[in-house]
């Protein structure tokens, strides 16, 4: 269902005014109200990039001493 109501909203920018853009919403409708929900239709992609976290900063000192 999600897939349908992108497609339908892409649709709807392609070709406005044709009634996409309700039908997109009809979609939308049935899906559940969760934060999931707000995405493509594919499997969410990690906020992580894939590398090491860089440095933390600190209010400590001690690190930067000799």
């Amino acid at each position: 269902v999600q897939r349908l109501a992108t497609l339908y909203e892409s649709w709807d920018a392609a070709e406005p005014g044709k009634g996409y853009a309700e039908k997109a919403a009809e979609y939308r409708a049935m899906l559940p109200a969760s934060p999931e929900s707000e995405d493509s239709g594919y499997p969410a992609e990690s906020k992580d990039s894939g590398h090491p976290p860089g440095p933390k900063e600190s209010d400590d000192t001690s690190a930067a001493r000799p």
